[in-house]
């Protein structure tokens, strides 16, 4: 008998699941180390939001504003309570 089986064929990852892994990558790598610079990151954050489908926009855009106008006492500290430098 053979190994494989007519019934299940399977490619592995689809195109746009390729596509999304090799992105993620692409932007591991251009972080490095020490990370993006929080200017670099923003940017990047708005042209992926400008790329997203009208609805989709429509509500990053908006999450996008929560988040920035939060207090800073709502944001991430360190394990000491002191907010991140």
């Amino acid at each position: 008998m053979s190994a494989k089986n007519s019934t299940t064929v399977s490619d592995g990852f689809s195109p746009e699941e390729r596509a999304a892994m090799k992105e993620r990558a692409a932007e591991l790598r251009a972080e490095g180390k020490k990370g993006t610079k929080k200017a670099d990151g923003l940017q990047a954050l708005l042209d992926r939001i400008a790329q997203m489908a009208p609805e989709d926009r429509a509500l990053a855009e908006r999450v996008h504003v929560t988040v920035t106008a939060a207090p800073r006492s709502c944001r991430r500290r360190r394990g000491t309570g002191c907010p991140p430098t």
